[in-house]
Order: structure tokens, then sequence, then C-alpha cells
């Protein structure tokens, strides 16, 4: 729905050009035709991995069971999936990542943990 969203298309956010298209910063020809590789460099995902990987890192500091195997994974494949997807849907979620880092590292030092 938002690559069609009219009142985004051509919408700028500091280094996003258009809200409705992922944020490619960098592209390189020489990937266009692997499936490995990325032929385009998204940095928003990336933004947003780094922001969940850390809020994983402090919610987790006590807890060791199986699940933090998943916590972990978990950041890395929503990047893959968030990777082609309209910067401002990848925006929205790292703005929440990061307002539940804060409240993470708010109820942490409330419960002296």
């Amino acid at each position: 729905v938002l690559i069609s969203f009219i009142e985004l298309s051509g919408q700028s956010f500091l280094w996003i050009k258009d809200l409705t298209k992922p944020d490619t910063i960098l592209y390189i020809k020489a990937f266009e035709g692997l499936i490995i590789l990325p032929a385009s460099i998204n940095l928003l995902p990336i933004i947003m991995t780094a922001i969940s990987i850390l809020q994983v890192t402090i919610s987790s500091a006590k807890v060791q069971t199986e699940q933090t195997i998943t916590m972990w994974l978990i950041p890395i494949i929503f990047m893959f999936i968030f990777w082609n997807l309209p910067s401002a849907l990848v925006l929205y979620w790292t703005v929440q990542n990061l307002l539940s880092l804060v409240e993470q590292y708010i109820v942490n030092k409330t419960l002296k943990y």
C-alpha cells in the first residue's frame, strides 16, 4: 500500500529521497544479477537491525535460554525482509524500536537490573 500512497510519493526525509521507495544510498552495478548479494545498499534497514540487536542485548541481559538464539536471529531476518520495502515503513519500524529501547532502558534502571 505504501508504494502507491500518493501523499508519500516524492516526499523526502533526511537522506531519504522518496518515502515510497527503499532508501538506496549506493548502487553496485556489478552485483545486479547476483542472488546472494544485493545490488543496492540501503542504510535504514541496517540502522533498524543495529537498534534491534542493541534492544535484544539490553532486554536479555539476565536471560540465558534457548530464546536468546531466536531473539538474536529475528533482527537479522527482519533486515532481509525490510531490505526492499518502502522507507516509510522501515522508518516507522526503526523509530518504534528506538522508543522501545529507551523504554527498556528506563525499566532496567527503575528495577535496578
